[in-house]
Order: C-alpha cells, then sequence, then structure tokens
C-alpha cells in the first residue's frame, strides 16, 4: 500500500495497480496466447465464451469469472464445456443467458457463484466435497438436491439462493454444520424451512427477507447469529421460538410482517 501497488476500498477488497493487474493479465495471456483453454484463468468474455461453445476447456483453468457490466449476450453451447476442466476452483458467473444448463460441474470448485443459473437442478454428478461458497441468486431451482442429509459439506461457509422464484422449500442443511451465512431472500413461494436451519451452531447471518408466502418459521438455537433479518414476510405472524441463549444479536429486522407479539422465549 506504502507503494500504491495495492489498494483496499471501502468494502475491504484488495483492488491492484492498473499496471500491476494488466501485467498479471499478460503473464498468465502468455501461458497460451492463442489457446484461452489453456490458461489457468480467464476473465474475458471473448475467450469464456470461446471455450464455452467451443469446449476446448482443460485441466489448465483454474478460474472463471464473467463479471462485464455491459456483457449481455446468450452464449450458445451444449452444456458440456465443464467436462474437462478438473482443476477449477473457482467459477463466478454474474452476467449473460445460458441456452441451456450445465452437464457437469468439476468437484474441484470451491467457489460457485451464478446469477440466472439456467437449470431447475445441479448436477446429478456434481459431489463438490470442498465447495465454500454456492451462491446462486435469481435462479431457475426448483430444488437444493445438493444439499441432501447424506452429504457432508464441512467446508460450506455460505449459501445464497436469493430470489429465486421456484424454490419452495429450504432443505435439510444439517450436511452443512459450519454455515456461517444463509440467505434465501425474495423466495416469494417458499413457504417451508426444515428444523436444521434452526441448529446451526456456526451460523452468523440469516436473511429471509421479502418471502412473502412464509406463515412459520423453525424454531432457533443459534448461539453464534448476529443478524437475522425478516422484514417484508407478509404472512409470517409469529416470530420463532428461541430455544437457547443468542447474545450475539446486533441486528434483527421485522419490518412489514403481521407479528404482533413476541414470544416469552425472546429474553434468550
Amino acid at each position: 500500500m506504502e507503494k500504491s501497488l495495492i489498494k483496499i476500498n471501502l468494502n475491504g477488497c484488495v483492488i491492484l495497480h492498473d499496471l500491476i493487474e494488466d501485467m498479471g493479465k499478460e503473464i498468465v495471456r502468455q501461458e497460451s496466447p492463442e489457446e484461452p483453454g489453456k490458461r489457468s484463468r480467464l476473465w474475458f468474455p471473448d475467450d469464456i465464451i470461446h471455450v464455452f461453445e467451443e469446449n476446448t476447456g482443460t485441466s489448465s483453468i483454474q478460474v472463471i469469472i464473467l463479471d462485464f457490466p455491459n456483457f449481455e449476450e446468450v452464449v450458445e453451447w451444449d452444456g458440456k464445456a465443464f467436462k474437462e476442466m478438473k482443476n477449477l476452483k473457482t467459477l463466478i458467473i454474474r452476467v449473460g443467458s445460458f441456452s441451456k444448463g450445465p452437464e457437469h460441474l468439476p468437484n474441484s470448485l470451491r467457489v460457485l457463484e451464478w446469477r440466472g443459473y439456467p437449470s431447475p437442478s445441479l448436477p446429478s454428478n456434481f459431489h463438490p466435497k470442498k465447495l465454500a461458497i454456492l451462491k446462486l441468486p435469481q435462479s431457475h431451482l426448483m430444488s437444493l438436491n445438493l444439499l441432501i442429509p447424506k452429504k457432508k459439506f464441512v467446508n460450506m461457509r455460505v449459501l445464497n439462493f436469493d430470489d429465486c422464484e421456484r424454490i419452495t422449500k429450504i432443505p435439510d442443511v444439517s450436511g452443512a454444520p459450519n454455515l456461517e451465512e444463509l440467505s434465501f431472500g425474495d423466495c416469494a413461494n417458499l413457504i417451508k424451512i426444515h428444523e436444521s436451519v434452526g441448529f446451526l451452531n456456526k451460523l452468523k447471518i440469516l436473511n429471509a427477507d421479502g418471502c412473502s408466502q412464509l406463515r412459520t418459521f423453525p424454531p432457533i438455537k443459534l448461539s453464534s447469529l448476529e443478524k437475522l433479518k425478516l422484514s417484508s414476510c407478509y404472512c409470517l405472524k409469529s416470530f420463532p421460538e428461541i430455544l437457547g441463549k443468542m447474545e450475539k444479536i446486533t441486528v434483527l429486522d421485522l419490518q412489514d410482517t403481521p407479528v404482533k407479539e413476541l414470544p416469552f422465549s425472546i429474553h434468550n
């Protein structure tokens, strides 16, 4: 920072100096000047679309980030582009549309973020034991089949399914005991939350804002919880029972809910 090679912005993100960033990108380009599918990192939309549509991805690729503000293209692919990316650790897609969903996703993934994920479910052969962050906001998901109890995701820290209109229930999440953030805000058709959500000892943020059809919330015993957000849950008439001490709460949002009284257990 003293030499202005990096800076830290207001959100706590580390930003490289423009020249350092350009140098790093050129080093990666030189890994394979003619074929982007053999590089370790991809972030230019043209390179990513080429790899996706031509199925030229290889095990060299570790990171893919598609996040250009003006990118609005439809990716016409067969969904098989990830089959050979056996070392892909980070996949972030925040823009664009896809003609179909992926048939494969690498089990090597640590971070999977895909805004508008195009399929109703994740691939059945997707078993990412090292996955730490899963964010699929505004997706076409109908089922969170990945989270069946017999699968263990001890590395999972963040789950985000915000604005997924087809999701009707949050399933058993006991297979992810180290979750720190769980968000399913604005899931307009969500009507049921599994009781395991209330017993995640490491959970710090629980966001259910805007779940307008949700009528009940399971009892909670979340000793690490700092933020509980239930605003705009227009059908939620009762506050969840609190089964144990929750002394780290700093934010409790009940705005625009019909809750008329709090249970005696609120003292916890």
